[in-house]
């Protein structure tokens, strides 16, 4: 196991120190490194159709479902215990 991947035993995780508001010098989230990478794609004819599709069918989905929970809203924003 590499260095950075030890814990010393009763540590608190840096989750934990974000939540007690913790971390260097009181700050939170100097103890998180956070990375991202950004991808082109170059896809052709046949790859753009089947992507379109696919995005197609996943706006479908997304927007069903939330039609889906914004009627379940709807119908018990009143209910008792919500409060």
């Amino acid at each position: 196991m590499r260095h950075y991947l030890r814990q010393e035993p009763g540590a608190a995780t840096p989750l934990a120190r974000i939540r007690e508001g913790g971390g260097r010098k009181g700050h939170p989230y100097l103890d998180i490194i956070r990375k991202a990478f950004k991808y082109r794609v170059y896809p052709n004819a046949q790859q753009e159709k089947g992507l379109a599709i696919q995005f197609g069918h996943a706006r479908f989905v997304y927007n069903h479902f939330l039609a889906v929970r914004q009627d379940h809203y709807k119908a018990h924003k009143e209910d008792e215990g919500k409060k």
